[in-house]
């Protein structure tokens, strides 16, 4: 009987393991009517089992409940946060139909080292994609300060060249050389694309059936 209650702490809510417990200890009390041991010591000791073993699981299911309450805030405010820094991009942007997939190499993660953004400017659109090395806190921390300066020199700059200098510029003072970023930044006006990269692997065009090109 006093296994049900334990069993129940790992899966159930607080309330439901009490009752479990509760009604194992009745069951305990309720056995010594039909094992002729009612009133003698093994009866008494094996409801006096049940019921700390009943107490231990309602207490073992109140801190998991807590714990995962706990969890959930916290992987909430991640969430947030991350969400935050790297922004899902509209589908549609001017003339540009836009797909993302981002699959971050830490478990349970939204972002990580890679980035990418997307701008409309009055006479462009803009697009980055690049990587930071590192990973954890460290590579987020430097993929927002990438992000923050494409999103102001992306408006701001005249051309894609100038918007690549502005990037290295900024990363340049704020982030240490041994956290570097390489990146890619595109620009498209009308049928025209214009592409700068620091040490980021170049860009490839699929075309259908000719294939992928370089």
């Amino acid at each position: 009987y006093a296994l049900g209650a334990i069993v129940a702490s790992m899966f159930s809510t607080t309330g439901r393991t009490a009752a479990v417990g509760i009604f194992s200890i009745a069951a305990a009390i309720a056995a010594g009517s039909w094992h002729d041991s009612f009133g003698d010591r093994g009866w008494a000791v094996r409801v006096i089992i049940c019921a700390v073993t009943a107490m231990l699981a309602v207490w073992s299911a109140h801190n998991r409940a807590t714990r995962e309450a706990r969890l959930s805030r916290i992987t909430v405010i991640a969430q947030t946060t991350q969400e935050a820094v790297l922004r899902s991009p509209p589908p549609t942007i001017g003339s540009l139909d836009i797909a993302a997939r981002y699959v971050s190499a830490a478990q349970d993660a939204l972002v990580g080292g890679d980035l990418y953004e997307v701008v409309s400017t009055p006479n462009a659109v803009r697009l980055i994609i690049g990587d930071v090395r590192g990973k954890g806190l460290d590579a987020v921390r430097t993929a927002a300060t990438v992000l923050g300066a494409f999103r102001q020199a992306g408006y701001k700059e005249s051309s894609v060249a100038a918007v690549a200098r502005a990037l290295d510029d900024v990363t340049g003072r704020v982030v240490e050389a041994a956290k570097h970023a390489t990146a890619m930044v595109g620009g498209f006006v009308d049928d025209d694309v214009a592409i700068a990269h620091g040490v980021h692997p170049p860009p490839s065009l699929h075309r259908r059936p000719q294939g992928v090109q370089r």
